[in-house]
């Protein structure tokens, strides 16, 4: 599923004469549904970011972490090789944001790396999804003290 996913959203990459490490907002997708991953992909690419992915399993994903720094993610808690606890460690352990998009409610995982992840269940509003990932996507580019700041100013 995957490979031939990753072969499609790879045709929409920059121009060759444009590194991929140049382009801004690229976004893993974790997905194992094939019909799902395929949405989150179109969805994610219509509203201007690059996929990398999307990839079924955690061993894809870890594979594709190994080649490639992502802006963000997009995890399905529920992959071909188990639950994505293993997906969850490694993008907080690497400092990258993700949204889980999960058919499980939140809080349906504990771990401590899902604390802040923000959830959204299956099926849910792609536009809320897209206005989630663009929110997380400029926390992520804000220095510290004003992402986290609550002074309203």
């Amino acid at each position: 599923m995957s490979n031939s996913l990753t072969r499609d959203f790879a045709n929409r990459t920059p121009p060759a004469d444009v590194s991929i490490a140049d382009v801004p907002n690229r976004i893993l997708i974790v997905e194992d549904e094939a019909m799902v991953a395929l949405s989150l992909a179109n969805l994610v690419t219509d509203a201007g970011f690059l996929v990398l992915g999307p990839v079924a399993s955690g061993s894809e994903a870890a594979q594709v972490l190994d080649q490639s720094r992502p802006q963000a993610a997009i995890l399905d808690m529920m992959l071909k090789d188990g639950v994505a606890t293993r997906v969850a460690t490694e993008l907080a352990r690497r400092g990258i944001p993700f949204i889980v998009y999960s058919g499980l409610p939140p809080g349906g995982v504990s771990l401590p790396e899902l604390a802040r992840a923000r959830w959204h269940e299956k099926p849910g509003s792609g536009d809320e999804l897209i206005s989630s990932l663009a929110e997380l996507i400029d926390e992520e580019c804000l220095p510290s003290s004003i992402a986290f700041s609550t002074s309203g100013a």
